[in-house]
């Protein structure tokens, strides 16, 4: 299954989308490292490794839509993905299993005359984090 490149208007609210979610986590962390001072050293650490936890949205952060349900994904990682299994000739069924974290379940199956096994894959959603922030991706559905 090849995937559809982007549309100019969707990589544009991916922009948009990823520059406010990244401008909201940034001042997030400005607003923890002020409070560093008069920190223990266990503490220090704590607060470095929440900071840590809240790097900025990369990639490109879409809405996957797989028979009505929704889960949001970097689509450059699932594309990058499926080429990586097109080279060999496998068939694909697609999945989101709901729950916390929602996956996309990808099992794979070998085509004709391909040596290789099959096998399953699972693409977890973005963090809840990281989720929230971005408002206005676009939606892309993809069919098994």
């Amino acid at each position: 299954m090849a995937l559809r490149p982007l549309t100019p208007e969707e990589l544009e609210l991916i922009q948009t989308a990823k520059k406010a979610a990244n401008d909201k986590l940034a001042s997030w962390r400005a607003e923890l490292r002020k409070n560093r001072k008069g920190l223990t050293a266990r503490e220090r650490g704590n607060l470095e490794n929440r900071i840590a936890a809240h790097e900025n949205v990369t990639g490109k952060p879409v809405v996957i839509v797989v028979d009505g349900a929704e889960m949001t994904l970097d689509y450059d990682l699932l594309k990058s993905f499926m080429k990586s299994l097109e080279r060999h000739k496998f068939f694909y069924t697609l999945r989101v299993r709901d729950g916390f974290p929602t996956v996309l379940d990808i099992h794979f199956s070998p085509g004709f005359g391909s040596p290789s096994c099959g096998g399953n894959a699972a693409l977890y959603e973005l963090p809840p984090r990281k989720k929230d922030l971005l408002q206005g991706l676009p939606r892309v559905e993809l069919f098994n």
